[in-house]
């Protein structure tokens, strides 16, 4: 990987962190406007509670499928609909006023969102070597608390002034940005160039496709 891509990595890193602390925000952020929504449909502190478990629940259902989609099609891709589905849930959240289909919309943007913990992981370590995943891996996951903690600092504020629909507004747009991002920046790492073979290295292919099968197997 050349100078080039050295540099590009941060960036896909950056892209991953900002689509993970954008469902973070509302996977964990949604608590700050508790007393917002309990107002806003009347709920007990036990209804609250499971309405603001909607979309882990989401989360949950659908976490595991979206591995192979990853694998499959790849992350900008899965992440450009993780993103951009949850945008348009959390629109949708905004724009409703019953209880009953605000939890289906959390609980959808939860289960579409979910893709975004798995793709931005994947394309973090795809990018980065052996010996620079783990501070790669842990700045992105600095994004579920920055995220939880950006909403809880800011979602109060908008539910103030614009009501409950401005906090799903806000929510809609963030990720709507962070899908944005990933479409333009989230790419695949150039391919790595083969050593090639040296006279005298016969025994190379042998050697090589036992390499492949030890690695596989400790994969």
């Amino acid at each position: 990987m050349g100078k080039t891509g050295v540099r590009y990595r941060w960036v896909v890193l950056a892209a991953g962190t900002a689509a993970q602390a954008s469902t973070s925000a509302y996977f964990q952020g949604l608590a700050g406007v508790g007393p917002a929504l309990r107002a806003a449909h009347g709920l007990s502190l036990g209804g609250l509670g499971l309405l603001l478990a909607c979309p882990t629940v989401g989360v949950l259902a659908t976490l595991l499928v979206w591995g192979p989609v990853v694998d499959r099609y790849g992350e900008r891709p899965t992440m450009a609909v993780g993103l951009f589905g949850a945008a348009a849930c959390l629109l949708g959240a905004g724009l409703v006023d019953g209880l009953a289909p605000r939890a289906v919309l959390l609980g959808l943007a939860g289960a579409v969102g979910a893709s975004v913990t798995t793709a931005s992981g994947r394309a973090v370590l795809t990018w980065f070597p052996s010996d620079r995943r783990g501070l790669a891996m842990g700045i992105r996951q600095c994004a579920v608390p920055l995220g939880s903690g950006l909403a809880a600092a800011c979602l109060p504020p908008a539910a103030g002034r614009f009501g409950v629909h401005g906090v799903f507004f806000a929510l809609a747009a963030g990720c709507l940005v962070a899908g944005a991002a990933a479409v333009a920046l989230i790419r695949e790492p150039p391919a790595q160039p083969r050593a090639a073979a040296g006279p005298g290295s016969a025994g190379a292919p042998a050697h090589a496709a036992a390499g492949a099968r030890a690695g596989g197997a400790r994969a």
